[in-house]
């Protein structure tokens, strides 16, 4: 990996040096992006992991190797922007209720599901949305587990909260019509 990690950052240093432009993340992924392929073959993963960790040095001043990151696009980013305009603030809402991260995605799984349903179903507004279209969503919305169930619908009602408090839709009572789906369970019964 060093001698990856060298190769990469000698090329973008000369890259940089014969455009004569100094170093931004944006540009490294840029260059990356034409010339990954090319120039590094089979370790052209490590080639990108090795951008980001440099851009996190230049940011933090250390080598932070166990950060992951993401390089495909959020499904969320690709809902329409009367949705984007509360899911945003509703996520940063749990990041600032120190919600672990991975609870912070599955809320932001079990809304964008739930928002692509309402743009499917050619809804424009939180406003427009009403028992029925809850209803229906939860009909649509097919999980293995009742379990599965429970944890959509519980993530999808606090959004349901959220968006009456801050004034999106009317009814503060709306998410109460996402039922709570009893789970069957079985244990081995001691005496």
């Amino acid at each position: 990996m060093l001698t990856t990690a060298r190769l990469v950052l000698d090329m973008l240093f000369l890259f940089l040096d014969m455009n004569h432009i100094g170093y931004i993340p944006d540009i490294a992924s840029v260059w990356y992006a034409e010339t990954g392929d090319m120039c590094f073959g089979k370790n052209k993963l490590m080639a990108r992991r090795i951008l980001g960790l440099f851009a996190v040095f230049t940011e933090e001043g250390s080598v932070r190797a166990e950060i992951h990151f993401t390089y495909k696009p959020l499904l969320s980013e690709g809902l329409p922007a009367w949705c984007r305009e509360a899911l945003d603030p509703f996520l940063k809402q749990k990041v600032r209720e120190k919600w672990a991260t991975s609870t912070i995605c599955l809320y932001r799984s079990s809304v964008t599901r739930f928002c692509r349903f309402l743009a499917d179903e050619r809804i424009t507004s939180f406003t427009q949305i009403d028992a029925e279209i809850l209803k229906k969503f939860n009909l649509a919305d097919v999980h293995s587990t009742p379990e599965g169930k429970n944890a959509y619908n519980v993530r999808i009602r606090k959004f349901l909260f959220y968006l009456a408090e801050d004034g999106f839709v009317d009814n503060y009572c709306l998410g109460n019509a996402l039922p709570c789906v009893s789970a069957p369970s079985t244990g081995i019964v001691k005496i």
